[in-house]
């Protein structure tokens, strides 16, 4: 006879047999042209999750999930507690929560009050990293500050695949922290360029699906 803790373990284990990378995108001023940008370029099925972190005012509600949503045909959600990714779907962070994953599951957490600079991009691009190991991947778009830039070190160490927007980000402090840490592996000229994978051959682009890896060149 089947127990519970069987058929969750099972569907646990199918789960993770079904590996594809996810994307972590992260932005603050500037955000929402860019991130706009890069979904228009991408494919609907790349065969990747995709996941945005955008600083937002923590006590205003966010209308950025219905704004991208006209960007692409992927489904775009904001993202609830304990909720899985899918590929070729798009998470968007809400506002006033943190965010995490585990097991390829996002989880939301309360904000730390304080003066202090934001650091949600840091805090789940280093989440990523250590779930998703070298199927992880990070890009860091237009904004102020330099959030993200010890997360895409993170993730770089872990194997995975980085990504910086250039000098053409319209707020270029948060990219531009990032590039001389040579933790980078690409910059590009725009977000529509962004969608584009890296040449260079690591476990988490072998890893890809063929289709994708080819619809993305």
């Amino acid at each position: 006879m089947t127990t519970k803790n069987q058929t969750a373990n099972s569907e646990l284990v199918k789960a993770d047999v079904v590996s594809f990378p996810v994307v972590g995108i992260g932005a603050s001023a500037g955000g929402l042209e860019a991130f706009t940008l890069l979904l228009q370029h991408l494919p609907p099925d790349t065969g990747m999750g995709f996941v945005v972190v955008q600083h937002l005012d923590p006590v205003h509600e966010s209308v950025l999930t219905k704004l991208l949503s006209k960007a692409t045909s992927m489904a775009v959600h904001e993202i609830t507690n304990n909720l899985p990714v899918e590929a070729n779907h798009v998470y968007v962070i809400p506002p006033n929560r943190t965010l995490s994953i585990a097991h390829r599951v996002l989880k939301l957490g309360p904000r730390k009050q304080g003066r202090g600079p934001t650091r949600s991009i840091d805090s789940f691009f280093e989440s990523l990293a250590q779930d998703q190991r070298e199927l992880a991947i990070g890009v860091i778009l237009s904004g102020t500050a330099s959030d993200g830039t010890l997360g895409l070190e993170t993730i770089k160490a872990e194997g995975g695949i980085t990504f910086a927007q250039d000098e053409s980000a319209r707020y270029d402090s948060m990219p531009r922290s990032a590039i001389p840490t040579s933790r980078v592996d690409l910059t590009q000229s725009s977000p529509r360029k962004t969608a584009r994978p890296p040449r260079r051959r690591t476990k988490a682009t072998k890893l890809r699906c063929h289709r994708a890896d080819t619809e993305l060149r």
